[in-house]
Order: C-alpha cells, then sequence, then structure tokens
C-alpha cells in the first residue's frame, strides 16, 4: 500500500508541475496531503516509505479550489459530490473545528447544486447529513436527511447508511433503531461495523430491561464479522469483559453523542447514586462522562475538572476514557492559546496505552500537534 501511494503521490507531484492549471489533480492531492498530515507517531515510519509531506489546511485548500470549480465550470461539476464528501469528512474527523464545519453546512444550504446531491447522491446525502450527527449540530436534522434519501433502482447499494441511521436512532432513544441495524445486517455483504451492529442491538435490549437479549445479542458480537474497525474491536472488548452496562451510563452517552445534553445530564444524576469508589470503572466513566457533557455545552471549566479526575483515576487502565479526556482537554487549551498545555495533553494522549479507539484518538492528538506546531 504504501508504495501504491508512493507511487500516486510522485504521478500527482509532477502532474501538478506540468499541468498547474488542471483542476481534477488537487482532489487526489488534497486528500493525501490531509491525511499525511494527520498520520499518529506511531505510523510516522510510513511517511518516510511514501517520501511525502503534507498538511490538513493545504488539503483543505486544495479540496475548496476543486469544490468552487466543480460548481462553476460544467467541465469539473462531476467532482462536487467527491469534494464535498472529502471536505466534510477531513473537518469531521481531522480538524476538529465547528466553525468550519457551520461554515460547509451554510454553504451546502445556501447553494441549490449541493441541495440537489443531497437528495440524489447517496454518498453527499450521508456526508451532509453526517455533519449535523457527527457534530452534534442537529440530529434530528441529520436523521432526517438521511430518511428522506430514495435511493435509485441502479444506485450502488450503500449499506452503511443503515447502520448510520441506527446509530443516530439510538443515540436519540428511538426503539426503531432496532430496524436499521437489522436491515444493515441483513444487507451489507461486507465485513465490517457487523459485531458493533449486535453490540448496538444488545444496548437496545439493555434500554428495554431486556438482560437475555442482551447477552444473546453479545454472543453473536464474539462470532460474527470481524474485529478490523475500532467500533468493532470495542464491540467484542465488551462482550469478552461481560459486565452488563448501567443503564443510566449507557442513556448519558448515547444522549450525549446525539447532541441531547439536558436529558444526558439528568441519566447521569440519575446514575450518580450508584457511583461509588467500590467500582472504579463505573465512577471512570461516570466523571468522563460528566467531563463530555460540560464541554460540549460550554462549561468549559467543569469540563476541566471532570477530564482531571477521569485522567488521574484512569491514566493507568486501558479504557480509552483517560486518552480521550486528555485529547479534549488539548482541544480546550488550544482555543485559549496555550500552546504549552494543550501540546503537553496531546502529548499525554499519545502516551497513554488505551486499547479502544486507540488510532482514531492518536490521530486527532497528532494532529493537534501539527496544528500547533505549524
Amino acid at each position: 500500500a504504501a508504495y501504491e501511494i508512493n507511487k500516486a503521490y510522485r504521478l500527482l507531484t509532477k502532474n501538478k508541475e506540468e499541468y498547474p492549471g488542471f483542476v481534477p489533480n488537487l482532489k487526489s492531492l488534497g486528500v493525501l496531503h490531509a491525511v499525511i498530515g494527520s498520520i499518529p507517531d506511531n505510523f510516522k515510519w510510513i511517511t518516510g516509505i511514501i517520501g511525502a509531506q503534507g498538511t490538513i489546511k493545504e488539503g483543505l485548500n486544495e479540496l475548496s479550489i476543486v469544490l468552487k470549480a466543480s460548481l462553476k465550470n460544467k467541465e469539473y461539476e462531476h467532482l462536487t459530490a467527491e469534494a464535498l464528501y472529502y471536505i466534510a469528512s477531513i473537518c469531521i474527523n481531522l480538524k476538529n473545528d465547528k466553525r468550519d464545519v457551520m461554515s460547509i453546512i451554510s454553504f451546502v444550504e445556501s447553494n441549490d447544486n449541493t441541495m440537489h446531491l443531497t437528495s440524489s447522491s447517496a454518498l453527499v446525502n450521508f456526508g451532509v447529513a453526517n455533519l449535523y450527527i457527527r457534530t452534534k449540530h442537529n440530529n434530528d436534522k441529520g436523521i432526517e436527511i438521511m430518511e428522506a434519501f430514495k435511493p435509485c433502482a441502479h444506485c450502488f447499494p450503500f449499506n452503511y447508511r443503515h447502520y448510520a441511521l441506527g446509530l443516530s436512532k439510538l443515540n436519540r432513544l428511538d426503539s426503531d433503531a432496532t430496524n436499521c441495524f437489522n436491515t444493515f445486517l441483513q444487507e451489507t455483504k461486507g465485513i465490517n461495523f457487523i459485531k458493533s451492529a449486535y453490540q448496538k442491538l444488545a444496548w437496545q435490549c439493555i434500554l428495554n430491561n431486556d438482560t437475555l437479549g442482551y447477552l444473546s445479542n453479545m454472543q453473536k458480537v464474539k462470532v460474527k464479522g470481524t474485529a478490523r474497525t475500532e467500533d468493532d474491536e470495542q464491540a467484542l472488548t465488551e462482550a469478552k469483559i461481560g459486565i452488563i452496562p448501567n443503564v443510566h451510563l449507557l442513556k448519558a452517552r448515547l444522549l450525549f453523542d446525539g447532541g441531547y445534553y439536558r436529558e444526558a445530564l439528568a441519566a447521569l444524576d440519575s446514575a450518580g447514586s450508584l457511583i461509588n469508589d467500590t467500582n472504579k470503572q463505573l465512577e471512570l466513566e461516570y466523571y468522563y462522562r460528566k467531563a463530555r457533557i460540560h464541554h460540549d455545552n460550554g462549561d468549559t471549566s467543569l469540563a476541566v475538572t471532570n477530564y482531571l479526575k477521569t485522567i488521574e483515576q484512569g491514566k493507568n487502565e486501558t479504557y480509552y476514557y483517560a486518552a480521550n479526556a486528555s485529547l479534549q482537554l488539548g482541544y480546550i487549551y488550544e482555543i485559549r492559546k496555550d500552546t504549552t498545555m494543550a501540546v503537553k495533553h496531546y502529548e499525554n494522549s499519545l502516551k497513554m496505552k488505551n486499547t479502544d479507539y486507540r488510532y482514531s484518538i492518536s490521530q486527532k492528538a497528532k494532529a493537534g500537534l501539527n496544528r500547533l506546531k505549524k
């Protein structure tokens, strides 16, 4: 793979030198520059093999040129969907700047061509819905966009959409989220997110006080699908541990992921009386959830207090809570322009040996360090 990327990068770079005005060239270069700029330290050897350099900002600038050209020039209009999807994905996953995401949302809502793509392209429909959902800007709107999409008879089957819609509905505690996960499991021909889908079905059982249903679905997590994605890996870890989640903490987690902060805090309040020193894992998760909710709700002082409690209690554990708490503190101090503290927490996040979501957390911490170094 590294050899093929090296070959592509060299050809694209050469093509840019020989034909600097050829806009489609920037689409692939933009993606490569952005991804290269966010490679975590434990994979830094890849950049040496590829022989390539790049930053997230550089990649986004190139993709923005492609998007603007595709909307003005009919010759490039076939690039609109891809450019929009790539820009959205990079802003959500790598840049972590909600202002940029809001700019994209405003751009999409004010542009007839992109709004048309939202209803006609499965990729753009998912990408735009994801802007609302993943940034917790408006989970309800994201669900509305995905549910309104009607695939044409000859469209390529994008079955991941059913899984994503199920997640969004589960975050709203909708009972029909089960239908989405079952549809995904029935129709997918891939190997990824199968374990995670069964885990989410198990969680739905917990919300319905169905312990036997939870255990049955978690048994399927052990034997179905593969653990190649972080979501599947985390599902398998939960299945192996064999501890049934606390229903109040589970509700708080789901509601937070959907951006329903008031309801999430109410669920945490219900869990508060159950938290004590005898169950370290529950106590750790409680402080972590509290920090995340206050952070996203704009109360960074309470967020910092609870993030620090999470790190202190979880820095030697394999749960992802402490590593992500340190990452989130990096974001807070970066926004406060306190570069020293931001670097400290990004680096601490990279040092922690969490087993769940370790690659995505490391990638985001590395992206943060790259931003600060620039």
